[in-house]
């Protein structure tokens, strides 16, 4: 089986993994594995980067965060800070 379950109460076949009927809103029974709803979910990836003569080149976090938005993907440079946001950003250590 893939994970969906059958409802005791509706006989609704379920979603995988849901942690209540999408029909009844009944709890599956207790042998069935289920996770709560992650709607809030949020996650970071970080590359670590590291360009030689960078600055002597006129790679700056502040260009190099301009040069990504203007290829399409939404880059601010915040400096340091763990403050999450909607977009892409490059952050100092």
């Amino acid at each position: 089986r893939n994970g969906s379950w059958d409802c005791v109460a509706c006989t609704f076949r379920n979603a995988p993994f849901s942690s209540l009927c999408e029909v009844c809103h009944a709890k599956p029974g207790k042998h069935i594995l289920t996770f709560p709803p992650m709607s809030n979910l949020r996650f970071g990836v970080e590359i670590e980067i590291i360009i030689p003569n960078g600055r002597a080149d006129g790679f700056t976090e502040e260009i190099i965060a301009q040069r990504l938005t203007q290829m399409g993907t939404r880059v601010t440079f915040c400096g340091y800070t763990h403050q999450t946001t909607n977009h892409w950003k490059i952050v100092t250590d």
